[in-house]
Order: C-alpha cells, then sequence, then structure tokens
C-alpha cells in the first residue's frame, strides 16, 4: 500500500540525475500528476525516463488509487518521461515490452541475473532511481553482494527501449 502524500505539493526541482520514478499504489489525481510531471527534471530522446505510475502487474491485489488520463503521457513524453505500469508504456505512441529480444532471469535473485538480448547498452537503478550499474553486452550480473531490494533495468536493443525488473533477496 503507497503512502497517503499531498500530490498536488510533491516537488522533484532539482532532481536532475532521477531517471526512474515508482509513484504505483499512492492516490494521485490527475491535477496533481500534472503539476508533479512539470517539476520532472527533462531528460533526452536517449536517455528517457520511467514514471512508474501503476503496478497491477507485480502486485494484482494491491488497490490502485492514481487516476490515469492519456494527457498524463502526453504531458511526460514531451520531457522524455514514460508513464509506466510496471511492465509497459501506458501511452499508444510508445510500448514497451519484455520480449524474446531482452529478457532477464530469475526476476528473484540471490547471487546472479542472466540476461538473454542483443542490447547495445543498459543501466540497472534502484527503485529510488539511483544508477547502480552500467552493462554494454554483458550476459550475468553478479548480485551476490547487492543490497536486498528491487532494480530496474533500462536496455537499448535497436532503436527501442526495453525495460525489466529483478528482486535481489539473499
Amino acid at each position: 500500500m503507497g503512502i497517503d502524500l499531498n500530490h498536488n505539493q510533491l516537488d522533484f526541482t532539482g532532481c536532475e540525475s532521477l531517471k526512474v520514478l515508482d509513484i504505483s499504489f499512492n492516490k494521485f489525481t490527475i491535477e496533481g500528476t500534472l503539476k508533479m510531471i512539470e517539476t520532472l527534471p527533462s531528460a533526452t530522446a536517449d536517455e528517457k525516463g520511467t514514471i512508474v505510475y501503476t503496478n497491477k502487474v507485480d502486485f494484482p491485489n494491491e488497490k490502485e488509487e492514481n487516476q490515469y488520463a492519456p494527457i498524463l503521457s502526453e504531458k511526460a513524453n514531451a520531457k522524455h518521461w514514460i508513464m509506466s505500469d510496471g511492465e509497459s508504456d501506458l501511452s499508444v505512441k510508445e510500448i514497451i515490452t519484455h520480449n524474446s529480444t531482452f529478457a532477464l532471469y530469475p526476476t528473484l535473485a540471490d547471487k546472479m541475473v542472466y540476461i538473454d538480448g542483443n542490447y547495445r547498452e543498459a543501466s540497472i537503478f534502484t527503485m529510488n532511481g539511483v544508477l547502480v550499474g552500467q552493462l554494454n553486452g554483458e550476459e550475468s550480473i553478479d548480485t551476490s553482494h547487492w543490497t536486498e531490494g528491487t532494480y530496474i533495468v533500462k536496455a537499448k536493443v535497436g532503436d527501442k527501449e526495453h525495460i525489466a525488473q529483478f528482486v535481489v533477496q539473499h
């Protein structure tokens, strides 16, 4: 369950290195989310940011109270941010999927995560948006000394960006 915040005052001004933001399972209104998007740092077409806005994929039994409308994806896309449901883009303009071109396994890892796919480069982030690793064609990630938690991988495969996540649990 998310934390009940005053979403009309959530401000990311000054967070220039922010790349991933998970605000799923909160109570964002359309108006509050638009104000929040205005404060996000601008990303680039090559280095898009990701907002995990809903996440029924990983938490199907949780009650999602964030309100969504296409205008949110439009405003986020204008700043090169993607509104995601944890698995794919919420807008119809750009679809990001887990498919045969990029996959991580196991998704619950203790010592190693393996990568299938012909990706150019990938970045690994904590759920707080902190960059913890860069990959350039590696086929595995040694997670034996990583802090337990959920990590997001953003990979470039051809001209598309793919997002996957895994959990480290020792």
